[in-house]
């Protein structure tokens, strides 16, 4: 049974220690069928730093911040709907998780869940993450650098943003960029486009 997290968060930065986790938005997705989906705006701890820029690329504006909710809330309600489908003390019981240039989204969110710990155990075994999730986990951006990998001079790609590489494969045109929830989307398209040959049983 394949069992997939879809994680794409919105940061206050690029540097997990300081900058903060503002939004948060997922899907978990059992045997090909979408169980749940959520999407949070986070605040930031205190002492934590935002760089403007962020804001700027997420489209979030300051004056929002003390609307969000905490986030030990926040992930205590993802933890509720993650004990639905996996079993916590089951090793062999996991989710594969998945993101675009997901080991910046896995080491946030790994780091988010440490930060909501309430004592220096929790701290230290990382409050549960890696009860949740098998490691490493699944980087579409990875897979569609190997499948362009013949093609990105013909293409002319400018970056290897998500969106750059959705519009090569003719997904997200009407889409609303630089949401979380969005981008989980346009992930998941992307990520069917690609894998579709190996479903297929294509062996190039």
């Amino acid at each position: 049974m394949a069992k997939i997290f879809w994680l794409d968060l919105e940061t206050g930065g690029v540097d997990k220690k300081i900058n903060p986790v503002l939004q948060i938005s997922g899907q978990i997705e059992i045997d090909g069928e979408v169980k749940e989906s959520f999407n949070y705006f986070v605040k930031p701890f205190d002492g934590q730093v935002i760089d403007p820029e962020a804001l700027a690329v997420s489209h979030i504006n300051p004056e929002d911040l003390v609307t969000f909710e905490e986030p030990r809330q926040v992930l205590n309600a993802v933890k509720r709907l993650m004990d639905n489908y996996v079993s916590f003390w089951d090793k062999t019981d996991k989710f594969h998780l998945h993101g675009y240039n997901s080991r910046f989204d896995e080491d946030f969110f790994r780091e988010f869940f440490k930060n909501c710990s309430t004592t220096e155990k929790e701290y230290k075994y990382g409050n549960g993450f890696g009860s949740y999730f098998w490691t490493p986990s699944i980087d579409v951006m990875q897979i569609a650098a190997r499948e362009l990998m013949e093609r990105r001079g013909e293409l002319l790609l400018t970056n290897f943003k998500l969106k750059t590489v959705c519009e090569a494969f003719g997904i997200g045109e009407d889409f609303n960029w630089h949401d979380a929830s969005v981008d989980i989307e346009a992930t998941k398209q992307l990520y069917k486009i690609l894998t579709a040959g190996e479903k297929n049983g294509r062996s190039d």
